[in-house]
């Protein structure tokens, strides 16, 4: 991952490592940033940039998601997948909506873990604002 970020190839990872039921972020496995973090501190001259990006899948079937609907969007845990995809599918078209921060400029001397708690603290702070009521959003 390292070489292909260097070649300013971009990598998509999902920091929490696992899959949930789309209530709550999980933590970031600060392992899953070693990569950005050896291709900043090589000879490179292209910068390493983190894109913090959050998703909301707020409407199922044109409504509004409630809570305790997620899980039916969501993917986790024991579930079987062909079972949950063809529910997925029975229940109406999902929007999903992309919310990108601001990018994460990743330098030399940072450690992972810093890399990993900047880039949650950015995405929890794309939920907030993802969830806020509407009269509070911004658009750029």
């Amino acid at each position: 991952m390292a070489e292909a970020i260097r070649a300013g190839c971009p990598v998509v990872l999902f920091a929490e490592a696992t899959t949930g039921d789309g209530n709550r972020l999980l933590k970031f496995r600060s392992s899953h940033f070693e990569a950005i973090r050896q291709a900043a501190k090589s000879d490179n001259q292209c910068p390493a940039f983190i894109q913090p990006v959050y998703l909301r899948y707020s409407r199922l079937a044109g409504l509004p998601v409630a809570r305790f609907e997620r899980p039916r969007i969501a993917w986790y845990g024991d579930m079987t997948f062909m079972p949950h995809f063809a529910r997925y599918l029975s229940g109406g078209g999902v929007t999903c909506d992309v919310y990108c921060g601001e990018p994460i400029r990743v330098r030399p001397e940072m450690d992972r873990k810093t890399a990993a708690r900047l880039t949650a603290t950015a995405v929890r702070r794309l939920a907030a604002e993802a969830h806020a009521p509407r009269s509070r959003r911004v658009s750029v």
